[in-house]
């Protein structure tokens, strides 16, 4: 089973909660930076900004097409089904 990372509606949303998929060593590395770090208070502090330096990391490492294919699945996921239906 993948990890998944579930963004969260209000109750009077009907879309559907998106969720992405990420390769299970991107996770590692986010969750392992996290752990680590005692200025992050919340979940959500920890996995932003494990992502963010994981992020750093690939674009330091010239993988940068890697995190643009990432991000432009996330903004798919997260733009509603009206805003692409056209003029």
């Amino acid at each position: 089973m993948k990890p998944e990372f579930e963004r969260l509606l209000p109750d009077d949303d009907t879309r559907k909660p998106a969720t992405v998929r990420m390769p299970e060593t991107l996770l590692q590395e986010v969750s392992i930076i996290a752990a680590f770090d005692p200025n992050l208070s919340s979940v959500n502090d920890l996995l932003v900004e494990g992502a963010l330096r994981v992020i750093q990391d690939r674009l330091n490492d010239g993988l940068g097409e890697e995190i643009i294919a990432l991000v432009d699945r996330m903004q798919k996921l997260e733009t509603p089904p009206e805003a692409n239906s056209g003029d």
